[in-house]
């Protein structure tokens, strides 16, 4: 008799920030900046493509804007304010290269914020926002996994097309996050997007795990979406989307891992704890 291996896998992602019209502006801007840019988007996590409502495009676009002017990236031995440094080797610096030439080349992109990048001491990328018209260009469906965020830009009445679009415009599946704070909307989301992200966030950034606590993986190309971390890990049958929701993301920037001086956790009766710190984000994480 022949024993077969059981095999889990967590591959890339091409992670989704949605807006509907009823969302918290500053949330969404935070959020969206902390997911792309964080660790310079060298995090299977990371936001790599936004869809906002063309109501809602003006404010956060310079919030965006805005927000990424102060953006320190150099040394962080040399100076802690340091949001992110170079990316990791030569492979990776050209690869991102090639993607913010595309978007130079191409008619459809336009860059806002960012665009340029250095080698001659280190590898180091502007953090990117490039603005597209064609939400099934190459940028909005590959991996990347550099500070590069790419924006399309839909009438408010298509958000439903636009959920559609989402599910089909890549072949990743792992983290995804809707902003939206009309339920029926949050609702709808779920159900078009659930096979879209392996974990899934409602008004908090796609992100990662945190070890021990919060099941993690994702589907399709992302993976075989055992969540790592689920208690039934090793039996290899919880297989669900697994999600956080109704937190509340900081309307400040801070440095990754800065100011976190304490942590606790609390069960509750409805089978979900928050997660609680001193910045006063409070997350839902699923036990």
């Amino acid at each position: 008799m022949r024993s077969t291996m059981s095999v889990w896998s967590e591959c890339g992602g091409k992670n989704f920030h949605f807006v509907h019209t009823s969302a918290d502006i500053q949330s969404v801007v935070m959020g969206t900046i902390r997911s792309a840019f964080e660790y310079g988007g060298q995090k299977c996590s990371a936001c790599s493509r936004m869809y906002v409502p063309d109501s809602l495009w003006p404010q956060i676009r310079q919030q965006l804007l805005d927000v990424h002017k102060s953006i320190k990236v150099g040394d962080p031995v040399e100076d802690f304010s340091t949001f992110f440094s170079a990316v990791i080797d030569d492979k990776s610096f050209a690869r991102i290269s090639r993607w913010l030439s595309h978007a130079k080349s191409s008619p459809n992109l336009t860059i806002i914020a960012g665009g340029n990048c250095d080698d001659r001491k280190g590898y180091f990328v502007e953090p990117t926002i490039i603005e597209t018209k064609d939400p099934q260009d190459p940028i909005m469906n590959e991996e990347i996994f550099g500070p590069v965020l790419s924006v399309y830009v839909y009438p408010d009445k298509k958000y439903q097309e636009v959920l559609q679009l989402i599910d089909h415009t890549s072949p990743y599946a792992l983290t995804g996050a809707v902003f939206a704070h009309d339920k029926n909307v949050i609702d709808e989301a779920a159900k078009v997007l659930r096979n879209a992200a392996g974990n899934y966030y409602v008004n908090d950034k796609s992100t990662g795990s945190i070890v021990a606590q919060q099941p993690f993986g994702g589907a399709r190309a992302s993976g075989t979406n055992d969540k790592p971390g689920g208690p039934h890990y090793v039996l290899e049958v919880d297989v669900s989307t697994g999600g956080e929701a109704d937190a509340c993301t900081p309307h400040r920037l801070e440095v990754p891992l800065h100011g976190l001086s304490s942590l606790s956790i609390h069960p509750s009766s409805s089978g979900f704890a928050p997660l609680c710190t001193d910045s006063d984000i409070t997350v839902l994480l699923e036990m």
